[in-house]
């Protein structure tokens, strides 16, 4: 951040610079859990979290606006009506900054926290109790994709919302220094077999939120469930760790969301607008919007 943004965001927000060089501080020291009520409710987050946990502490909350586009959008198009909206399934949900504040603004009944990284769910169950959802918000502490058993994780030590697991189909293909990073196993299931052993199905679920560092393919082939049921998808679209999986396993991929679905909506985009589903392969290539190394939200429906 330049001088000239400190001296503008502290003139907005007083306490900005002292928890700026407060943060600053804790980089040098053993690591703590900070809390903090923010946007979000009540928040526990590690000070060695250098992405959602530093915007948590500096600024109250983290992409709190694109979560609200997402929701207003979905609302918009009648996807989501009050008092009719039964389960959120946020998978990835790290330590609950998407799940815990839909739940506590009763914009759902319920939701199921997936997240397989140890320390998460650390986190996140100390943030769910914090905020009294025990009873509405549960765990499931598995990393989702196209088959089940168990998977190496491999940890992003300063932003634990980059954790990652290897593609599909290119012999468990890593992006260029990914090998060094250290490595959990996980237990790793197919969605379908998830809802199956909660005597639930894709009919019970209003809306999944997918954030899985470019995991979405192989988590969306175990999910037939959810796609047969139409269930509107907020899925993060990164094109270059996309294209680690096989070209198989990404026409497999396309071809399912455009069996189920017609539309994406772009959330870069100050006012989302309409776009057929066919077109994903052009954004992928970069054919259709900014070319070169990108990341966006897209609501698909």
């Amino acid at each position: 951040m330049s001088l000239k943004s400190l001296l503008q965001r502290t003139l907005k927000q007083p306490s900005y610079l002292p928890r700026r060089l407060y943060w600053e501080f804790l980089r040098n020291v053993p690591e703590r859990i900070l809390q903090r009520r923010t946007t979000h409710g009540k928040m526990a987050f590690s000070s060695r979290d250098e992405a959602i946990g530093k915007y948590l502490y500096l600024q109250g909350q983290f992409d709190w606006d694109s979560t609200q586009k997402a929701i207003s959008l979905l609302q918009k198009l009648g996807h989501l009506k009050p008092a009719q909206n039964a389960l959120l399934l946020d998978v990835g949900a790290n330590i609950g900054t998407v799940c815990i504040p839909l739940v506590l603004q009763n914009v759902f009944t319920k939701a199921w926290a997936i997240e397989p990284a140890p320390t998460n769910l650390t986190l996140l169950r100390k943030n769910i109790e914090m905020n009294d959802l025990s009873e509405r918000l549960t765990v499931k502490p598995v990393a989702l994709s196209s088959v089940n058993g168990t998977t190496e994780l491999f940890l992003c030590e300063g932003n634990p919302g980059d954790h990652r697991l290897a593609a599909e189909g290119k012999d468990g293909v890593l992006m260029s220094g990914e090998e060094t990073r250290p490595a959990v196993t996980v237990e790793m299931k197919k969605l379908d077999d998830v809802f199956n052993e909660a005597g639930l199905s894709g009919a019970n679920v209003s809306l999944a939120w997918i954030d899985i560092q470019g995991h979405e393919p192989s988590m969306i082939a175990g999910a037939t469930e959810l796609l047969k049921h139409h269930v509107p998808l907020v899925m993060e679209f990164w094109p270059d760790r996309l294209r680690q999986h096989s070209k198989a396993v990404l026409d497999e991929f396309f071809a399912s969301l455009e069996a189920h679905y017609t539309s994406y909506f772009d959330l870069r985009e100050s006012h989302p607008t309409s776009t057929p589903l066919s077109e994903l392969k052009k954004l992928m290539a970069g054919e259709h919007g900014p070319t070169g190394s990108f990341f966006t939200d897209l609501v698909i429906v």
